[in-house]
C-alpha cells in the first residue's frame, strides 16, 4: 500500500515543533481561534463536506494536516467509544502534526459537517508569509498542551 503522503503529492516539511517529537498528545484535537484568524486558514486549504457516519480521520494515523472545522457536530472516538464532540468552529489536528505522532482518537460527522483541510505544505507557507497566524497557532497548541 502506497504512503498517503505519496499519493497526496505532498513532502514532509520539517516544520519548528512547539511540542517534543514523539509526544503522546493527551489534550483535546480543538484549538479555538478567532474568526479571522479561521477565515484566513480557509483560505490555504480545501473544502471538504462530510455526512453522518462519515469518518473524517482515523486513530493512530499520521495527520498530513489540519481541518479547520466549520460547522457541524464531530465526535471523537476512542475505539468505539464516543470521548468528545464538537460543535464550534476550530483547527482540529495541529498538535498531533507538529508532534509527529498518530492521532489519538478517530473523528466521525455526527451531522452534515463542513471542513476545510489546510495541508502541511499550506502550514509551511503560512509560517513563512503569516507569521503572526502561526504564531496564534502555536500559542493555542502551547495553551492546550
Amino acid at each position: 500500500m502506497k504512503d498517503a503522503q505519496a499519493e497526496s503529492g505532498e513532502r514532509a516539511i520539517p516544520i519548528p515543533l512547539p511540542l517534543a517529537k514523539g509526544r503522546r498528545v493527551q489534550k483535546p484535537l480543538a484549538l479555538k481561534l478567532d474568526t479571522e484568524s479561521l477565515d484566513q486558514l480557509k483560505t490555504r486549504g480545501t473544502q471538504q463536506a462530510y455526512q453522518r457516519g462519515q469518518v473524517v480521520f482515523y486513530e493512530g494515523h499520521r495527520p498530513l494536516g489540519v481541518y479547520v472545522h466549520e460547522s457541524g457536530k464531530i465526535a471523537f472516538l476512542k475505539g468505539r467509544r464516543k470521548v468528545r464532540e464538537c460543535a464550534d468552529p476550530c483547527v482540529l489536528g495541529f498538535q498531533v502534526l507538529m508532534a509527529d505522532v498518530g492521532l489519538p482518537f478517530s473523528a466521525r460527522a455526527e451531522s452534515e459537517v463542513a471542513l476545510t483541510f489546510v495541508g502541511r505544505t499550506a502550514l509551511q507557507r503560512i509560517r513563512e508569509e503569516q507569521p503572526a497566524l502561526y504564531q496564534q497557532l502555536e500559542k493555542a497548541a502551547g495553551d492546550a498542551a
